[in-house]
């Protein structure tokens, strides 16, 4: 035998569904937020070495001016 829900707990499972797509929607942004974070991080190290090897250009050319 099935039991019928009370309007109350209607009301509750319906306000728990909404805030379950709510967490999901959430958790989906921030798996996208982290994947950019990684990407701007990586960015950032390669630029980083970039700069580490232009500098040490700089420090050639000047030494051999000397």
């Amino acid at each position: 035998m099935k039991k019928t829900k009370s309007a109350k707990d209607l009301a509750f499972d319906k306000e728990r569904a909404k805030c379950r797509k709510e967490i999901r929607e959430l958790s989906s942004q921030l798996i996208k937020q982290r994947i950019d974070i990684d990407r701007l991080k990586q960015d950032i190290d390669r630029k980083d070495m970039e700069l580490q090897e232009k500098d040490e250009w700089i420090r050639r050319f000047l030494v051999k001016r000397r």
